[in-house]
């Protein structure tokens, strides 16, 4: 199946990864800077408590787009798709940057409406750089090709916070960040007309959301490693959308500190995924190293409730780094492991894997918000330590490929 433009010439057999290992790079990028800055910023309109809600509301909009993406794969295809999505996270972005001249009037309503926008825009995104990519990723291969990926992702996420504490000192300069984002975007839109314009997309099987759903719940296999999944990807939600909260109301740290702490932290991603996918490959199976990930992540996560008198920056560097060093684990052996077991044309497969994250968004910031009624904010991460633990009865669960 040809993916790159025959009219750009290619002298070695890897250049087409290479080419979508560096878009993936590239859209990770333009959205990292404003990451951890997306609940502060939004905070300026709405209560802190009800942040977890337009959270919910983007998500449960993205999971539609994803129990819907089939049919708009199977009549577009996923070139077209990807523009489309790619057009409307760009209108978000020009729409958010005006929150630098304007913050009254209908404009803060115009901004949770293009954040929403944005959400549901990056999400759909990222599934259509996992069929462009696993068209070209051969069965035993995954593991590689997946860690690779993960550490373009996780390199964008290091360097776009860094850059945000640059550019930002006041949440109210956010519009900064925003028109940063915009102007990264533009290199993705030209490199995909330029490559990825003759992609012959594969039949993706008809298969409802029930059946679909009945094949993951009867498939031991798979059902642990989605809820291994689910487990992250809750874990990921409270982080992005609590944390700098917790760092800024509670701890007192700056927004530059905070975008610091969090880059000096994802470098574990950059030092471990490639490696352990090529271990996962080769040697070790996805469940042990899953495992022990989730015990890492787990104790990190939960210390963090019992250190509220901690104003070092450097203490909460080392405890989020070790956190993350236990979610790269879990991340790269989660992913190596569907990746596995599904191809291409198990596009119901692959969505409802993605969906994870946006069903993640509409179930956590309701949880916390219920939490957050009884529990002062740090509490919210002893229950995630404990949440995280609770995953480790999955990841026992599932079958090794080795």
């Amino acid at each position: 199946m040809q993916i790159i433009n025959p009219t750009v010439s290619f002298s070695k057999k890897e250049m087409p990864k290479l080419v979508i290992y560096l878009l993936i790079f590239l859209f990770a990028l333009h959205a990292a800077p404003a990451t951890y800055i997306n609940s502060t910023f939004l905070e300026q309109f709405v209560h802190s408590d009800f942040v977890g809600y337009i959270f919910s509301a983007a998500s449960i909009i993205a999971l539609i787009c994803f129990i819907l993406i089939r049919r708009v794969l199977q009549i577009k295809g996923n070139y077209k798709t990807f523009l489309f999505f790619l057009t409307l996270d760009l209108l978000s972005l020009i729409i958010l940057s005006f929150s630098l001249l304007f913050s009254s009037g209908i404009w803060p309503y115009l901004f949770i409406g293009a954040y929403v926008m944005g959400f549901i825009a990056r999400n759909i995104c990222f599934l259509n750089f996992d069929i462009f990519l696993e068209h070209l990723t051969k069965n035993e291969e995954t593991g590689g090709v997946r860690g690779i990926s993960l550490t373009a992702i996780n390199m964008a996420l290091i360097i776009g916070p860094f850059i945000a504490g640059i550019l930002i000192t006041d949440i109210v300069e956010a519009g900064k960040v925003y028109i940063l984002s915009l102007f990264l975007l533009i290199p993705v839109f030209i490199m995909t007309i330029r490559f990825l314009s003759n992609f012959k997309d594969t039949y993706y099987k008809k298969i409802s959301l029930w059946n679909t759903f009945l094949e993951i719940y009867s498939n031991k296999d798979l059902r642990m490693t989605f809820s291994v999944n689910f487990v992250l990807r809750f874990f990921y939600s409270w982080m992005v959308i609590y944390f700098p909260i917790f760092l800024t109301k509670t701890i007192g740290f700056s927004i530059s500190e905070v975008t610091l702490i969090i880059s000096i932290a994802l470098v574990s991603f950059i030092i471990l995924q490639i490696p352990i996918g090529l271990v996962s490959d080769k040697y070790i199976g996805e469940k042990e190293i899953m495992t022990i990930g989730l015990i890492i992540l787990g104790s990190a996560t939960a210390s963090m409730a019992f250190f509220v008198g901690t104003d070092s920056l450097f203490f909460w560097a080392t405890i989020l780094f070790i956190g993350r060093i236990g979610a790269s684990l879990v991340e790269v052996t989660n992913e190596t492991h569907i990746f596995k077991r599904v191809d291409d044309d198990s596009i119901n497969i692959i969505s409802f894997y993605r969906a994870m994250r946006p069903i993640v968004y509409i179930i956590s910031p309701i949880f916390a918000s219920i939490l957050l009624i009884f529990f002062e904010l740090n509490y919210l991460f002893l229950v995630l330590g404990i949440i995280c633990f609770i995953g480790i009865f999955f990841s026992l669960s599932i079958k090794d490929t080795k």
